[in-house]
């Protein structure tokens, strides 16, 4: 790879073309004020043109991606800000690390853009160390790991908008094989977080998330299951608040656990304009689990949930309920 180098024009800086070792151009850049674009194909281009692409990037820069980029990991060095853009493009990783790493500082924006991991045992899609990410029409799939198998968000701030959170897990005693989110500010829509699944004595098939307030709208949680002894197929509430808006929870799993969508532990869970529909859990609480939170229902519905054994659509209490029903659920609607 010959040396990128720097250049002032007109008082702008633009990057000069790189070119790997081959001799083929990697990167064109085209610059309109302080504004910078650059693109990268993969192939000829590989996942390390476009590791070297975001590191030598000036802030405000746009990565125009295409075709499949592989390497061990990608990352966004910390402060650095970016946008990744996909034409569509696929971007996964060899190792067991996340498929992107977002340092602290770092602000980017992901579109158009698929997360998956290519070895065996995998690692997690995304992680966000204290970073604020952008994530828009894109796809966290196929990853594995301890905690947060598609998302991690630590800390930092995320927004999930029209994008498909699939089929990721987490291992044995892990939490929130879609999406693990811990402190920070974290809101959703217009997305699916579907087929996600965690091993035995997991919590949250579908999320996870402690310590904050987040806000899930338009959004559909959906075949998302825990393993024996878990809690939560489509939620777990550590603490914090969930604002759950025109959204459905459906068809979710919890096995030999409690909680087929939603286990509030000492949480909030505010449902408005929402549905929780078609959830089991083997144990109590088809619906919901209520161990120490509170359930706020507003033009809601609770109905077709199933338990093994008691509170079909919550076990626990419900706080408020305004134009709202609980009903139809198996063997009973509220214990």
């Amino acid at each position: 790879m010959s040396k990128v180098s720097w250049i002032r024009r007109a008082g702008v800086v633009l990057a000069a073309a790189a070119l790997s070792a081959t001799g083929v151009t990697v990167i064109s850049t085209a610059a309109s004020g302080t504004v910078f674009t650059t693109t990268i194909n993969c192939p000829p281009q590989t996942g390390n043109d476009l590791q070297n692409d975001i590191n030598v990037a000036p802030n405000g820069s746009t990565i125009h991606i295409s075709g499949t980029c592989s390497n061990p990991d990608f990352s966004i060095p910390a402060n650095k800000r970016l946008t990744l853009a996909g034409a569509p493009a696929e971007l996964y990783a060899t190792s067991t690390a996340p498929v992107l790493t977002v340092d602290s500082g770092a602000n980017v924006t992901l579109t158009n853009l698929t997360f998956e991991h290519l070895a065996a045992g995998g690692g997690g899609g995304i992680f966000n160390d204290g970073g604020t990410v952008l994530l828009s029409g894109s796809t966290v799939t196929m990853n594995s790991a301890g905690h947060g198998g598609g998302i991690y968000n630590n800390n930092g701030r995320m927004t999930v908008t029209g994008s498909n959170i699939t089929n990721n897990q987490v291992v044995n005693g892990g939490a929130g094989a879609g999406i693990f989110n811990y402190g920070g500010f974290f809101t959703m829509s217009s997305s699916n977080v579907t087929g996600n699944t965690g091993g035995t004595g997991s919590a949250g098939g579908g999320i996870y998330t402690v310590g904050v307030t987040i806000t899930i709208s338009n959004s559909s949680i959906c075949n998302n299951s825990t393993g024996s002894g878990g809690a939560g197929g489509a939620m777990y509430i550590d603490t914090g608040t969930v604002n759950f808006k025109a959204s459905k929870m459906c068809n979710n799993t919890g096995s030999t656990a409690n909680g087929g969508a939603v286990y509030d532990d000492h949480g909030t869970l505010n449902m408005t304009s929402a549905s929780m529909s078609g959830n089991t859990a083997s144990n109590d609480g088809g619906g919901v689990f209520n161990a120490g939170g509170t359930v706020n229902l507003t033009t809601s519905s609770i109905a077709g949930n199933t338990a093994g054994v008691d509170g079909g659509g919550v076990f626990g209490t419900v706080s408020q309920q305004s134009n709202s029903a609980v009903s139809g659920n198996a063997p009973d609607d509220i214990s």
